[in-house]
């Protein structure tokens, strides 16, 4: 009697969709059922109609899109010619895969389903909606046959597509394109590595519009591929052959035959991605140590799941870290199971940042490097932006695999409407484009609102901007967060007696303040509290008072006369009015312990300190070169800001 046979089909975005389905094989597979799991629009659809059992798990996107690789799927399925009767022979299950806080619930899997119902299909039970808002979240698939040696044929490499193709480059094949640059246009002090990455793609068939993006199949770092193989015990070197189990199952077509352990891991295995549940349980069916057994069961338990988020998804853990913590486990892994246990790495997205009208055969990308720090001592790393950052094509050739895809922006072709686009940061990436694309066109309406931090770090073509306002071309109107910055007229008190009131500038809403005594050379600043750090920029020698948003526990640097403003230096005592003078000669920043002089606040501002405590320090403010902390001179003038 033959075994009845299951289809998986999955829709997957993001790779949850696929991690399940790849889930329902291996049960399936456990329990003595012929199982095949395929991407929707890598599957025949006209089959379906010979398929008796299929499940479909669906993941939604966006407002309600289907995942990229089901669009050709779901085209299809909603043609209005589809008899009715076109899937009376399937019986069918639908598991949706969504998130309960975006409006659109699970979109895409009630509506396949009621479409499925309407072509015919008998439906084993409710549709199905997996929410991630809720607390709950076998034989291998491919055999590696290892070679003795080298096979005397055939060279080691990836699938490309080659110049002068006639098919256009696909994730199946990418095109290698030569890197011509790789620029940083973040200022050096500037905490955001920001990358301005060129190109050449002459001969690869590529075309694109402004909106379009690029994808990317970026690559481990050398240093974590060798980590990994000596956690494993593997020989980066050896070379093997991948045959599937399953005659239904095809071998990866990233990866070429035959293969060499470091291309498996460097172009193909996700070592660098957070672990799902399924890769404790799977690792758990590994592991032979009872210890290192007993606590990856525990993760992959519904009891689990708040201790494996802590230990795994709140500090962002990667793959080859969770190794690393489980040596005997890691070690006993067979390598038959590698490709089961360790999802592959996905392509990843970026807004093309330029026009073909203007840079003819070339294409540019911006690129923010992700690196962030978690209670973990190593910094988190994004794969593909740091990879990208390691490249430099002033040392040697460099390719990267890539392809290109239509967007979701489009643009009006009329030449007299005008377009208004709203791009922050990065995010102006693909509007660039579009003007460079319409200014080449000899469309003018175009209005950009551009936001960054500062002007002189982050303001992303600057001057070309500059260039096209100058022509008549555009109306730029940028914002930059971390220059809200206020400044009041200091005024003096000489003799026991007080000066006139300060005039007001301009006083940010919800501002930090920092408060400087009414002594010689004394004023009043406010600023924006929008992160750290505030800067405020005194004319005359253009001192810089720098703080962090917190002025009560960090130095205060004046780098302008290198000065050093330190808690607890001054005389004054900390229990003194906030309008206490500090002595001549002193220098110091000391909390305050009343409320500041109602008579320093300009009309119209927030007055009071935005929590309603005292004003947060006293410091002086000298134009007198500085020697020693606590020796700036007493001849100090006021400044006029």
């Amino acid at each position: 009697m033959p075994s009845p046979q299951l289809l998986v089909l999955f829709g997957s975005q993001t790779g949850t969709a696929q991690d399940v389905s790849e889930r329902l094989g291996r049960e399936a597979r456990r329990r003595r059922l012929g199982c095949r799991v395929q991407a929707l629009d890598s599957y025949p659809v006209v089959n379906l109609i010979n398929e008796p059992l299929v499940i479909f798990v669906c993941a939604t996107t966006g407002q309600g899109d289907p995942p990229d690789n089901m669009k050709n799927f779901w085209g299809f399925i909603f043609r209005k010619n589809l008899p009715s009767t076109a899937l009376c022979q399937m019986d069918f299950a639908v598991l949706g895969l969504g998130d309960s806080s975006y409006a659109k619930f699970n979109f895409v899997a009630k509506k396949l389903h009621r479409r499925l119902l309407q072509l015919g299909g008998s439906a084993l039970l409710p549709v199905c909606l997996g929410d991630d808002q809720h607390e709950l979240g076998l034989p291998s698939k491919f055999t590696l046959l290892f070679l003795q040696e080298a096979p005397s044929t055939g060279s080691e490499g990836q699938r490309v597509a080659h110049p002068g193709s006639q098919e256009p480059p696909s994730e199946s094949k990418p095109f290698l394109a030569p890197m011509i640059s790789n620029q940083r246009v973040t200022g050096p002090s500037h905490f955001q590595d920001v990358r301005l990455i060129e190109f050449d793609i002459l001969g690869s068939g590529i075309s694109f519009a402004a909106g379009d993006v690029v994808l990317i199949q970026p690559s481990n770092s050398a240093a974590h591929v060798q980590r990994f193989c000596q956690v494993l015990g593997l020989d980066p070197d050896q070379l093997f052959m991948l045959q599937p189990r399953e005659p239904d199952v095809s071998s990866p077509t990233r990866l070429p035959q035959p293969c060499s352990m470091r291309h498996l891991v460097s172009h193909y295995l996700d070592i660098a991605s957070v672990p799902r549940r399924s890769f404790f349980e799977l690792l758990a069916c590994l592991s032979l140590h009872e210890l290192e057994r007993e606590k990856l069961l525990e993760f992959s338990s519904a009891q689990g799941q708040e201790e494996l988020f802590e230990y795994c998804n709140r500090p962002r853990r990667t793959i080859l870290e969770v190794l690393c913590d489980f040596p005997h486990t890691a070690a006993a892994i067979p390598p038959d199971y590698l490709l089961d246990l360790i999802p592959a790495i996905r392509p990843r997205a970026f807004s093309i940042a330029s026009s073909l009208l203007i840079h003819p055969s070339r294409l540019q990308i911006l690129v923010a490097v992700v690196q962030f720090q978690t209670r973990l001592k190593e910094p988190r790393r994004g794969l593909c932006s740091s990879w990208l950052a390691s490249l430099d094509p002033g040392q040697g050739p460099v390719r990267v695999p890539l392809w290109v895809r239509p967007g979701s922006l489009a643009f009006p072709e009329t030449p007299d409407t005008p377009v208004i686009m709203v791009g922050p940061g990065t995010g102006v990436a693909p509007f660039r484009a579009a003007i460079q694309e319409r200014v080449a066109q000899g469309q003018t309406g175009n209005f950009l609102f551009f936001g960054c931090r500062w002007r002189d770090q982050d303001f992303y073509w600057e001057s070309e901007w500059q260039e096209l306002e100058k022509r008549d071309c555009l109306t730029l109107i940028p914002a930059f967060s971390r220059e809200q910055v206020c400044m009041f007229r200091g005024w003096e008190r000489r003799g026991g007696s007080s000066g006139s009131a300060p005039s007001p500038v301009l006083c940010p809403t919800g501002a930090e303040s920092i408060c400087a005594a009414p002594a010689p050379g004394a004023g009043v600043a406010c600023v924006g509290t929008a992160g750290p750090p505030g800067c405020i920029l005194l004319p005359g020698r253009q001192c810089q008072v720098h703080a962090s948003g917190r002025l009560g526990s960090p130095d205060v640097h004046l780098p302008g006369g290198g000065w050093t403003l330190q808690p607890g230096r001054s005389r004054v005592s900390s229990q003194a009015p906030a309008d206490t003078a500090l002595p001549d000669r002193d220098v110091g920043l000391r909390p305050a312990a009343a409320r500041a002089p109602s008579d320093i606040h300009p009309p119209g501002s927030p007055g009071r300190h935005p929590r309603g405590s005292s004003w947060p320090a006293a410091v002086i403010l000298s134009d007198q070169p500085a020697g020693p902390l606590g020796t700036a001179s007493s001849r100090a003038q006021p400044r006029s800001c």
